[in-house]
């Protein structure tokens, strides 16, 4: 437990002499133990002594902020305060901004934040001017490069090309790269036929990093020859699974990003699983009781939505070989007529005993035994 210390004379004759955490500074105590200490002292706070106003400092009171005068007599902003409605004065109030004639002409033909920048006032100031004339903000136009200035693009720095053009500098650089024009000081790269034959048969970032150039570099280079982006083949899985499930689901199965799954959904035209109709109680039922591509076609639906279906709640389907449905009815005879163990049942049609289980629960299959 920490030693509470105790109050030395001098430090008691201290009290009230000054404001309390003045007092708690020179004695190494918190305000609030010196306050405490006063009060049970029964001393009063300290109070400073009334500021006495010359002629020259009461000139000052309204010439300027309340705590800038305080500043320049040497008291605070509250006692300049006091003193200055004391005598009627109203407060100080910054002068209106007065605008140059040359600069109120360019409202709304420069941009806000170049105006405020070279009068040395708000954003905000300029835009208030701007609407009490009633005058538009700047509006970019397009600029229609001619000849002349097309030339000029890479023969010096982006910077003064747009100062000879007016223009801003994103600007230039905008219109340079989309041309395919490097920068000033830059070596030109010569691109081999071969190189040039990649365009467009891969990703842009895939041709950067088998010739070891930029990804801009090969962006501009293929707009320069018209080439179109490369658009991946979708794999026969994916296209498989797409609208069987949702974009998330079928991106963390396949290992790849889902916006990559949702662009080619929708570049085929296949509706998103949230929006597809739902499965009603008889269609569930269908299930597993012949192909998918006959349930499919019967309920019409696509065939991956309805192996998928199957597949999620685990209903075994049937193998789409040629006498296989056949098969099965002379299973479920046996099934339902026969005394033959479900084991030998099921190896006797090449089955296994699981499926045959699940499906005569499903459809209502009884044993002789069970009627």
């Amino acid at each position: 437990m920490k030693r509470v210390q105790r109050w030395t004379r001098e430090e008691r004759a201290l009290l009230g002499t000054a404001r309390d955490a003045e007092i708690g500074l020179r004695v190494g105590r918190s305000a609030a133990a010196v306050r405490w200490q006063r009060e049970n002292a029964d001393i009063p706070r300290w109070r400073a002594p009334p500021f006495g106003w010359t002629a020259d400092q009461i000139a000052l009171l309204g010439s300027a902020a309340d705590a800038e005068v305080g500043l320049l007599v040497g008291c605070s902003e509250r006692s300049v305060r006091l003193k200055r409605l004391s005598l009627g004065l109203v407060a100080w109030r910054k002068r209106a901004f007065q605008w140059p004639e040359g600069h109120i002409a360019r409202l709304g033909v420069d941009q806000d934040p170049i105006i405020a920048k070279e009068l040395g006032i708000s954003i905000s100031a300029v835009r208030e001017k701007r609407r009490q004339l009633k005058i538009p903000g700047f509006m970019w136009t397009t600029r229609v490069w001619c000849s002349e200035s097309l030339s000029l693009l890479g023969t010096d720095t982006d910077a003064r090309i747009a100062e000879l053009l007016g223009l801003t500098l994103s600007t230039v650089q905008y219109k340079r790269h989309t041309i395919g024009i490097l920068g000033f000081g830059r070596p030109s790269r010569s691109w081999s036929e071969t190189e040039l034959a990649l365009l467009g048969t891969v990703s842009d970032a895939e041709v950067a990093r088998k010739i070891g150039v930029s990804h801009s570099s090969v962006f501009q280079m293929r707009r320069l020859h018209g080439i179109p982006v490369f658009k991946p083949t979708p794999s026969a899985e994916l296209r498989e699974l797409l609208g069987t499930a949702s974009d998330a689901s079928v991106a963390a199965r396949l290992g790849i990003n889902e916006s990559a799954v949702s662009h080619t959904r929708v570049r085929l035209g296949i509706t998103a699983f949230e929006t597809q109709r739902r499965w009603t109680p008889e269609e569930v039922a269908l299930l597993g009781t012949m192909t998918d591509a006959e349930v499919a076609k019967k309920l019409n639906r696509g065939k991956a939505a309805v192996r998928w279906a199957r597949l999620q709640r685990k209903i075994p389907g049937i193998p789409c070989n040629p006498g296989i449905g056949d098969a099965w009815v002379e299973l479920e005879h046996e099934y339902t007529t026969s005394r033959i163990s479900l084991t030998a049942l099921a190896e006797k049609h090449g089955v296994s005993p699981t499926s045959v289980h699940k499906r005569a629960n499903r459809l209502g299959w009884r044993r002789p035994d069970q009627e």
